[in-house]
């Protein structure tokens, strides 16, 4: 599977996985790698438009480089930290014009811990283990 099969398809997967069946996905190629504030390099970004019903996910040479090293989970988790977003893109949409600019930049750091926190949760549910909620006897402490 090229590295552009394999995109597309765990983008499609997380898509069904999010019942975002009516939304179209494209691709766009970053050519340069950057850095986010933390120094650490930024792998995918998302633009999500409602209105057209469409999801614009750019991805950075970082990625690639992971498939060539076969960083499966890696680039799963943090596409699916990028999907996330989609759960607070209406949110976005109402209110991206009505914050100051230092409002903004406190939305957009509770928006990137919250979209983490929901990651985590996925993911937790996706490993988790039903036999530790069987009935059991209740020890007392």
């Amino acid at each position: 599977m090229t590295f552009n099969q394999y995109l597309v398809h765990l983008a499609l997967q997380i898509k069904n996985e999010f019942y975002l069946d009516i939304y179209n996905i494209r691709f766009a190629d970053k050519k340069k790698d950057i850095e986010n504030e933390d120094e650490r390099f930024v792998w995918f970004d998302i633009d999500i438009n409602n209105e057209y019903l469409e999801i614009d996910i750019s991805v950075f040479p970082v990625v690639k480089r992971a498939f060539k090293d076969k960083d499966y989970k890696s680039i799963y988790e943090l596409l699916l930290h990028e999907f996330c977003h989609y759960l607070y893109s209406p949110l976005e949409d109402f209110i991206e014009d009505k914050l100051s600019k230092v409002e903004k930049e406190i939305w957009d750091k509770i928006i990137e811990k919250q979209t983490q926190h929901i990651r985590n949760i996925l993911l937790g549910f996706k490993n988790i283990n039903y036999k530790n909620y069987e009935k059991k006897e209740i020890k007392k402490v």
